[in-house]
Parts: structure tokens; sequence; C-alpha cells
């Protein structure tokens, strides 16, 4: 796969967003490792592993998805994320 990369806009601050995305990617037995300016996130699916890199500068994060299922389109995990930021 070659990696997919996506902008993101958000309102609040970083930390709020650092927090709430932490806590969904648990929810959905994934993780994050970094602090809120930037890290790695992965979750598992039923199909497999997504993981990616995330760099947050000012209202903006910038996601790479390094690794995903081959039957998941790329732009399918980033509607899911641009949902999850979209509420922050």
């Amino acid at each position: 796969m070659s990696n997919h990369n996506f902008v993101a806009s958000f309102s609040g601050d970083a930390d709020s967003l650092f927090g709430k995305l932490n806590a969904a990617l648990q929810e959905h037995g994934g993780s994050v490792e970094g602090d809120k300016n930037a890290g790695t996130i992965r979750v598992s699916s039923p199909l497999g592993a997504v993981e990616g890199t995330y760099e947050v500068g000012g209202k903006t994060i910038r996601i790479e998805l390094t690794r995903k299922p081959f039957l998941v389109p790329a732009s399918k995990i980033e509607e899911l994320l641009r949902q999850e930021i979209g509420k922050h």
C-alpha cells in the first residue's frame, strides 16, 4: 500500500483533541503513542490493523496512514477519522 495522507481542521485545543481521539481509539481496541503534537495510531479490525502517524500544527492535524487492510479503502478510514476529528 502506498501511504495515504490527509489534513483536517479542528476547533478547540490540541489537548482536547488528543484526549478525545485517544479515548475513541481505545474504545475500538486501538492505541495512541505520542502526545498532543505528534505520534502514532494503531487500531485492529477483523480485516487487519490500521496504523499511521499524526502531526498537529495550529488548528490542523495531518494524518498519514501507513498500514491498512487491503479490502478497506483508505478513503473510508479517512472518513471515519474525519468524523471523530470533526466532533472536537
